[in-house]
């Protein structure tokens, strides 16, 4: 029965087509800094795509999804995404807590000044459905 809720759902996701979140702010997880800088999210069906707006104009990071599960042992529920650059080099995870309101999007990436993950929280002030 699960399975079968979870298929609906992710079915549901490409029916209304991307999902678009605005992020005025993002904390980085482990300084506890948190920076006023704009970001759109979308997601549709096989990618993410985070827009980023800095000094110069636009910074653009593609995703693709390699994995989406819905965790449900968690409360609330999270979607899980474990998604890499285009070239297969860069991964990252994405988690979006699934609640009635989405307030905020979590994402760990390696970092790349060392080796180490670098852990992000974006918190999301709109959300928008657009179909295809």
């Amino acid at each position: 029965m699960k399975n079968i809720i979870l298929i609906i759902f992710l079915l549901s996701l490409n029916a209304f087509g991307q999902e678009v979140y605005f992020s005025p702010l993002t904390e980085n997880l482990q300084t506890g800094q948190k920076e006023l800088i704009n970001r759109t999210i979308t997601i549709d069906a096989g990618s993410i795509i985070i827009r980023t707006e800095i000094e110069k104009g636009i910074d653009i990071q593609v995703l693709k999804i390699l994995e989406r599960k819905l965790n449900r042992e968690t409360s609330p529920p999270i979607l899980n995404y474990d998604c890499t650059s285009p070239d297969e080099v860069y991964p990252t995870l994405i988690f979006i807590p699934q609640r009635k309101i989405i307030t905020e999007i979590l994402a760990i990436q390696p970092s790349l000044v060392d080796g180490s993950d670098e852990h992000f929280r974006f918190h999301i002030e709109t959300k928008e459905n657009l179909s295809q």
